[in-house]
């Protein structure tokens, strides 16, 4: 598992990057279909984008896990 740098926890189902940047992806996210993509909020807790075995996924964050960093050069 590893996340990906996005969270929807200021409004559900938009994504920002965790430094507040907007996230263009988001979109296409949700025109993956379910085989690929499981974005439930579960329990309303559930704002942190991660990629795991092939798939898609909004965790609570409660989970040490790895990451993908992204920053200027």
């Amino acid at each position: 598992t590893c996340w990906i740098g996005a969270t929807d926890e200021l409004k559900e189902g938009n994504y920002a990057k965790a430094n507040g940047d907007r996230w263009d992806y988001g979109s296409t996210l949700h025109s993956m279909g379910s085989s690929h993509l499981k974005l439930d909020n579960a329990q309303d807790v559930e704002h942190y984008l991660y990629f795991a075995n092939g798939r898609y996924g909004d965790g609570n964050g409660g989970t040490r896990t790895a990451y993908i960093c992204e920053w200027d050069q």
